[in-house]
Order: C-alpha cells, then structure tokens, then sequence
C-alpha cells in the first residue's frame, strides 16, 4: 500500500494512494498505519498549500505587472498630447528643467525650434473643428519629419516646439530651412482642401553662453 502512494497537488487522498487498510489494531501495527497515513495526508495538504501559495504569488506578481503598465500607460498619456502624439506642456517642462540642469553641470549644446502653425483659427471656423484637426496633426507631422531625431512638445493650442541635440543640433541650419520649404510648399498647393494647405511660422534659437536657463533660448526663438 506504501508503494502506491504518488502524492501530488491535484489529486485526492484516495487518488493519490493515501493508505487504506482495514485496520483497527490499537497495537504497534495500528500506531504505524496511523503514523504512515498521518505523514501521507499531511504530505498532500503541504503540496496543496505550496501550490496555492505559488498561485497566489503567480497572480501578485501579473498584478503587480498589469499596475506598473497601468501607471506607465498614465505616466505616457499625462505627458503625450491627446492629438498629436507628441509631448504636451507638461513634458515640456520636465525638458525644460533637464535642460536647466544639464546647463548648471556643463557646457551642452542645443537649439530651440518654435513653430507657430497659421490660419488654425480660420479652419476652426469656417470648417469645422474637425478639420483644424486635421490641419494640426498635419503641421505636426511635418516638424516631426523634419526633427526625427528631437523631442518635439505642443506647447499650446497651434504652437508646437523641438528641442534640437544630436545631430538635429549639427544640422539645424539645413533642417529649418527645409522646414520653412516644405510649409511654403504645401501652402501654395492649388486644388487642396484649405485644411491640407498646411503654414508655420519657424524660429530658432542656439543655447549661447549668456543664457543662464533654457526659457533665454524659448523666448528668443519665440521672437524669431
């Protein structure tokens, strides 16, 4: 009978061959069938309680997982602009504070791009908001075609900033000239919904000594 026991999580007392003879003796042979099934059933309870602990470990952790994807989905969607994609103004802060940061370290280099789309008024309102979605997000993917290698924020309702390091920075010169082209372009377009025509006014401005925070570089690339 001692042979047949296969203890096991899943089973039964009786499937898992828990030892189950006739014996009443209140001898040494009883005390040691009682001791023996005692040691089985007890076996069988621990399997079940590792298994059910191993389970609710299981499940801890995929909660644990499924909240810290939660809160990364929040953390992306409370600094992501609901339409474009892009950064919103509060990500732009954050920017502009490792910015400010990095500036207090050390010497870097960077440019600020500001782009302030034209006529989003005048497609709200005589086309639809609907529309001046579309015109938006079209404007959008233009600065970020342009700057595919910078952050790029809506900082407001028709502007839109890139913060230009890298090679972005290397090249910023050729890029925002590419970048006034391209808006020129699509502007003189014949035959076009008036919310394809897409116009942006593009100013830049270089970090320089003399700037102390990242808002110097911003308000003068706003002037531009």
């Amino acid at each position: 009978a001692m042979k047949e026991f296969t203890p096991s999580e899943t089973l039964s007392y009786e499937e898992a061959g828990v030892i189950d003879i006739d014996i009443k003796n209140n001898d040494e042979i009883g005390e040691i069938y009682n001791g023996i099934r005692d040691m089985q059933i007890h076996i069988i309870d621990y399997l079940r309680n590792m298994f059910a602990l191993q389970e609710d470990k299981k499940k801890a952790e995929d909660d644990l997982r499924h909240k810290d994807e939660q809160i990364d989905m929040l953390s992306i969607e409370s600094s992501t602009a609901a339409l474009t994609g892009v950064g919103n103004k509060t990500a732009y802060i954050k920017k502009m504070d490792e910015l400010n940061r990095k500036m207090r370290e050390s010497d870097i280099y960077f440019a600020i791009v500001m782009v302030d789309i034209n006529r989003l008024k005048h497609i709200n309102d005589d086309y639809g908001h609907r529309s001046g979605d579309v015109y938006t997000k079209g404007c959008c993917h233009m600065v970020c075609e342009t700057f595919k290698h910078s952050p790029v924020f809506r900082v407001g309702g028709d502007e839109f900033v890139a913060v230009l390091m890298g090679t972005d920075y290397e090249n910023r010169m050729a890029l925002v000239s590419q970048l006034k082209s391209d808006f020129k372009k699509t502007y003189e377009q014949e035959g076009v919904s008036p919310w394809l025509r897409y116009s942006a006014a593009v100013g830049m401005a270089e970090n320089a000594s003399v700037d102390s925070t990242a808002e110097f570089v911003f308000r003068r690339a706003d002037e531009e």
